[in-house]
């Protein structure tokens, strides 16, 4: 993890722990680095919630806003399908 995503976490980790009164050592980093993608995960109750760090250009998901996992997975499903197309046509 290189210093440039450090600085683009920990500002929307300070923010949202602030805001809703949580640990800041509760989050964890979730990357799907194939699609580019950063977020910061935390845990309320037994529900895994995942809060995008910088904007995606195919998803509609606010920075700093925290989301359901599942709701996150449902948006990038479509453009994990669009990533393993374009893997399918360069094996060819």
């Amino acid at each position: 993890m290189g210093g440039a995503e450090i600085h683009s976490l920990e500002p929307v980790r300070n923010t949202h722990a602030k805001a809703h009164n949580i640990d800041a050592k509760s989050y964890f980093i979730v990357r799907v680095p194939a699609m580019y993608l950063s977020f910061l995960g935390y845990n309320k109750g037994n529900d895994l919630y995942l809060i995008p760090t910088h904007k995606h250009p195919d998803l509609d998901l606010a920075i700093g806003k925290d989301y359901p996992a599942d709701d996150v997975y449902i948006k990038i499903q479509p453009l994990v399908s669009k990533y393993q197309d374009v893997l399918k046509r360069g094996k060819r």
